[in-house]
């Protein structure tokens, strides 16, 4: 036992941190059975081809049907290739694969937490503010490596930072462990290069501008060396091109990037849809936010607290750089995710005094324990009834939750600094009681999705999409393609034209159909390969086909 601390101060944090890991667990392993949708598909597909040939490509449709899949570097790629042959192919195998990243990196978040210490609640509070966000519990069931693969190495490298400082471990050492861990980023996704100005401003902070320009300098020469090299050898062995994953980040960042320069289009994509259900990030960013000014306000004087403070900055990055490579933030957890673990960590040092004052609180404190489950419940049957019609839009008495948080968190800690016992404890219960709502609300969302059959961790567009696939599979063949977009050709397992046919090519779009062979065409109402986005197409279609069947968020032609 460490001196001065009775068992009770470190047992109960610890059993709030199992107890979060245990929710987390009962909510996301009943989702890994969910079928494989839109994009969803193609990690798996090219996993199954490496577990299977050792070669990552697979049949991507008529036009490519042996067509290499290594768009991004290899490492998700290929270690989700090993754990396929090692469990066999399932979704269930793929999604569990994301989960028990999702708990790595909990872990290196606590470690992180720990090794800044000296605090009881801010690592078990991390994994509290972590895990039960509906953000990770649904990022974690997609097979993709912003959610899961990209996201522990980042967290990884976090960890290797403030190890390094906290420890004041040797230049070399230093290196070897930030480059090692950067390695590990660039191997998951090339983007990740922000992880770079990461490394510099954290060190910065932490051993002045010497050190940080050395370790940082000699850390990206090692993990680009290390990088390419190993990349070489598996393109060798395997067989991949080994330019593509460059040549794909280089040409989708020119397609991409090319149309978000203007200011307009930047403050429309930071702004929140509607309040957006999945940004719950909102409130967690709020906390963060007042982490940020408690760390550097009470801790600036420690080298290791400095880098916590680049945590900030890092998930800031994250947000903005998101915001403009993939459209609305507030409709991409997939990408966003990538923020949370810097955001939880920042605000469990915001909640932490609170937590470690509850005693003290006395009633105010069972009260807003005591009132968790029925909150849980009723929020729950606020989302199963349809009170808020779109799942997506946030309830709009939720909109004052941020401020709320803010409130109690500020009259908390100007309570502490002014001796006012009533500010101080009063707060806390505002603060207390905000937090508990937070969590409350939450665990609504993540119940509510758990119970799903097809989960919404893109966008909503995908209901009837099983019922789509199992249609496909009754009316087409093996033999006689379809023309559809990948995620339902690639579901069926059958010949298909893919979706560049379908959306991008007009003139090729009207030779493909133009084949009698070719009976049916599949559409989406909405979203992505949808006639809203692609208005051209509907004539061409409507020419050569007919509507059969609605089904869902699907429309099914047929040639008559």
């Amino acid at each position: 036992m460490i001196a001065g601390k009775p068992a009770t101060r470190r047992v109960l944090p610890a059993a709030v941190a199992l107890l979060a890991v245990a929710v987390y667990l009962a909510l996301a392993l009943p989702q890994t059975g969910q079928s494989l949708i839109i994009d969803e598909v193609e990690f798996p597909r090219l996993a199954e081809a490496i577990a299977d040939t050792g070669h990552p490509a697979f049949y991507r449709g008529e036009e490519s049907p042996a067509q290499t899949g290594v768009f991004h570097p290899p490492l998700y790629a290929f270690v989700l290739g090993l754990w396929v042959k090692i469990l066999g192919f399932s979704t269930v195998a793929v999604r569990l694969f994301g989960v028990l990243l999702m708990l790595a990196t909990a872990w290196f978040g606590y470690r992180t937490l720990h090794e800044i210490g000296p605090g009881d609640w801010e690592p078990p509070l991390f994994v509290v503010f972590f895990l039960l966000h509906p953000f990770v519990v649904q990022s974690a069931l997609l097979p993709d490596i912003d959610g899961t693969a990209l996201l522990f190495a980042n967290t990884l490298l976090g960890w290797a930072l403030v190890r390094s400082v906290a420890r004041q471990t040797s230049l070399r050492r230093m290196i070897l462990a930030v480059g090692g861990c950067l390695t590990l980023v660039l191997a998951c996704k090339l983007t990740a290069v922000y992880a770079i100005p990461f490394i510099f401003g954290a060190l910065l902070l932490a051993k002045g501008p010497w050190v940080a320009a050395k370790v940082t300098a000699a850390a990206t020469v090692l993990a680009s060396a290390t990088f390419l090299v190993v990349w070489r050898l598996v393109s060798w062995l395997s067989g991949a091109p080994f330019s593509y994953p460059f040549e794909f980040t280089v040409s989708s960042g020119l397609k991409n990037g090319a149309a978000d320069l203007g200011a307009a289009e930047i403050l429309r994509r930071l702004v929140p849809q509607d309040w957006a259900i999945f940004w719950l990030g909102m409130p967690l960013l709020v906390m963060a936010a007042a982490g940020t000014v408690i760390v550097a306000s009470r801790w600036k004087s420690e080298p290791q607290r400095r880098v916590l403070l680049a945590f900030s900055a890092w998930a800031v990055g994250v947000l903005a750089l998101y915001s403009l490579i993939t459209g609305p933030p507030y409709g991409f957890p997939k990408y966003l995710v990538g923020a949370m673990p810097a955001l939880a960590m920042l605000a469990a040092v915001a909640a932490a005094p609170v937590a470690a004052g509850l005693r003290k609180l006395g009633p105010w404190a069972w009260a807003g324990l005591l009132a968790v489950p029925p909150s849980v419940y009723f929020l729950y049957r606020q989302f199963a009834d349809g009170l808020p019609t779109d799942l997506y839009y946030l309830h709009p008495g939720f909109r004052f939750l941020p401020a709320g948080l803010a409130l109690g968190l500020v009259l908390y800690f100007a309570g502490r600094k002014f001796g006012s016992p009533a500010l101080k404890y009063g707060a806390g219960a505002v603060g207390l009681a905000g937090a508990l709502l937070l969590f409350a609300h939450s665990a609504s969302v993540d119940l509510y999705q758990a119970q799903q059959t097809s989960s919404i961790r893109y966008h909503p567009s995908e209901v009837g999409f099983d019922d789509m696939v199992a249609r496909m599979k009754e009316l087409v063949g093996p033999d006689e393609p379809f023309l559809a977009p990948k995620d339902v050709g690639s579901a069926t397992y059958n010949r298909f034209h893919q979706q560049e046919i379908l959306f991008l090519l007009p003139d090729d779009l009207e030779r493909v159909l133009s084949d009698p062979a070719v009976r049916y065409t599949v559409v989406r109402k909405g979203w992505d390969y949808s006639f809203a986005v692609f208005p051209e197409v509907q004539p061409i279609i409507e020419r050569h086909m007919v509507l059969k069947e609605t089904i869902g968020d699907f429309l099914l032609y047929a040639r008559p």
